[in-house]
C-alpha cells in the first residue's frame, strides 16, 4: 500500500505542476493576444532532427520547426524563434514539421506579436487549442486520480 501512497502523491504532485505551467501558458496566450503587432521577417527555417533511444532501447527519429525572425521596434531590431507558446515539441512526424514550416519560408513578412513591456518576448501564433486541451486534461487527471488513489490506500491499509 505504501507503494499506491506514493505512486498517488506523485500523480498529484506532477497534476499540479502541470497545471500551473499549464495556466502559466494559457496566461501568455490570453496576453498575448492584445499585444501590440508590427511586421517581421522570417530570416531562418528549417526541421530539427533528433535522433535518439527511445525508452524500449530502439532507436528513435523526432522532428522538430525551427524558425527565427526579425522585427525593429523604434530603430531596435530583435529576433525571436519563437511560433507558439508551446514551442520546442519534437514529434516523430516529419510531415507535421513541414507542414508548420510551409507557412514560414525565408523571406516572408509576418506579423509579429510583442509585449511592449519587454519588447524582445514575442510570438507568432497566440493560440494553439489541441495542445491546450490535452494539457488541461491530463492535468485534471492527474489531479483527480492521484488523491482518490491516496485515499484507496489508506483505507484499505
Amino acid at each position: 500500500m505504501i507503494g499506491l501512497q506514493v505512486l498517488s502523491m506523485a500523480m498529484a504532485f506532477v497534476g499540479a505542476a502541470w497545471s500551473f505551467e499549464n495556466w502559466r501558458g494559457r496566461r501568455l496566450k490570453q496576453d498575448s493576444a492584445f499585444w501590440p503587432t508590427t511586421k517581421g521577417e522570417i530570416v531562418w527555417s528549417d526541421i530539427v532532427v533528433e535522433t535518439g533511444r527511445d525508452e524500449t532501447g530502439r532507436t528513435a527519429t523526432r522532428y522538430g520547426a525551427a524558425i527565427r525572425y526579425r522585427y525593429l521596434l523604434g530603430g531596435t531590431r530583435f529576433e525571436s524563434t519563437r511560433i507558439t507558446w508551446r514551442d520546442g515539441q519534437k514529434t516523430t512526424r516529419a510531415a507535421a514539421q513541414r507542414k508548420l514550416l510551409a507557412r514560414y519560408p525565408v523571406g516572408r513578412a509576418v506579423n509579429v506579436h510583442y509585449d511592449p513591456r519587454r519588447p524582445a518576448m514575442a510570438v507568432l501564433e497566440t493560440e494553439n487549442r489541441t495542445v491546450r486541451r490535452l494539457g488541461r486534461l491530463t492535468a485534471t487527471a492527474l489531479l483527480v486520480f492521484g488523491p482518490i488513489g491516496m485515499i484507496a490506500a489508506t483505507l484499505t491499509a
